[in-house]
Parts: structure tokens; C-alpha cells; sequence
């Protein structure tokens, strides 16, 4: 029989979260959180891998995938990345936006900086008994509110700050541009 710290039913995640030379304890709390991120948001688990551990940088767990953000009546899916070191949960994961060569960072967005750094209340908040489901749902209100990424005119310029512009499609299925007001 397989010892908590072993292989288990989530497969790939669960080779990855062994392979960290991380406390069994912390092994234990990422594994049930990631479990718990799969519940409310399946489309993160679309990467998981290792990162650093050579050339004395520090092992870390990182999910990637994207978030299912519901915007003005449309539903977008905004590319995310958490990074979870050795030290969570007494630290909080590092979340990022990781956008798509065909997509941009919206520029001075309330919840997320230039670089792509995520920055929400349960982020600064984050304490060990911080629940990661209220992280996402955190993350997805935000988003929600002001989408943190737009789309790129394809073979062209950026269009400019997704508050004011996002590409649908026409009933017809031509592209069109649709101005938005601007929240503030």
C-alpha cells in the first residue's frame, strides 16, 4: 500500500509534488490544495511541473492553465500561472498572468502589475490557515471586474486596453470590434 506521500490517484500532479524535496507536511497541504484548485477551477491543472532545483535555486511547484473569467456576458479564459515554493503554505503561491503570444497584459490593471504579477487581497492577506479556493474565486472576481488581458489584431498592432476594445465574434462568425466603456 502506497504511504500518504507517494503515488495516488491524481498521476502526473502526484509525481510531480513527489519528486519536490519538500517536508512530507508540505507535500500533504500542497497536494490537498491542488485537489481543492481542480474542484473549482479544472483548466489550471493543464500544466504542472517542476521548476529551479538546480544551481541552488529553490524546487517549486508550478500549475498553469487558464481561469474561466465571466466578463460583460462573455466568457474569456485568462492564461494563469501559480508558483508554490518549499515554504507554503506559510507563504503565498506567486500567481501570474501568463498571456498567449496573441494576447497582452492590460496596462495599469488594479490587480495585476507590468510584469504579469498577480497582486489580489487574498494574496496580500495570505496567512497558512488561507484557503486557496478563496484565492481563486479572489482572482476571478478581479478579473471579472476588469479583464487583465486583451487580444492582439491579428498581424498587426495591439488593439490597446481591453477595457475599451475586445474582439467577438459577429453572429455572422466575422470579427468585429466592440468598444466598452471604461470602468474606473
Amino acid at each position: 500500500m502506497a504511504r500518504p506521500c507517494e503515488r495516488s490517484a491524481m498521476g502526473h500532479i502526484d509525481e510531480v509534488i513527489n519528486a519536490l524535496p519538500w517536508s512530507c507536511e508540505n507535500k500533504l497541504r500542497l497536494r490537498a490544495d491542488v485537489e481543492r484548485i481542480l474542484e473549482v477551477a479544472p483548466a489550471l491543472a493543464s500544466g504542472a511541473k517542476m521548476i529551479g532545483g538546480t544551481g541552488g535555486t529553490e524546487a517549486e511547484f508550478y500549475l498553469s492553465g487558464v481561469l474561466r473569467i465571466h466578463y460583460q456576458g462573455g466568457v474569456y479564459h485568462v492564461p494563469v500561472g501559480m508558483s508554490f515554493g518549499s515554504l507554503y503554505p506559510g507563504v503565498p503561491p506567486r500567481c501570474f498572468v501568463a498571456p498567449s503570444g496573441a494576447m497582452g497584459l492590460v496596462q495599469l490593471h488594479p490587480g495585476v502589475d507590468a510584469d504579469g504579477r498577480i497582486s489580489v487581497p487574498h494574496l496580500t492577506g495570505w496567512s497558512e490557515n488561507s484557503r486557496i479556493t478563496d484565492l481563486i474565486a479572489g482572482m476571478a472576481t478581479v478579473f471579472s471586474d476588469n479583464l487583465p488581458v486583451y487580444m492582439r489584431r491579428p498581424h498587426g498592432p495591439a488593439l490597446g486596453d481591453a477595457r475599451k476594445r475586445v474582439w467577438r465574434r459577429s453572429p455572422r462568425h466575422k470579427q468585429q470590434m466592440i468598444n466598452h466603456p471604461q470602468k474606473r
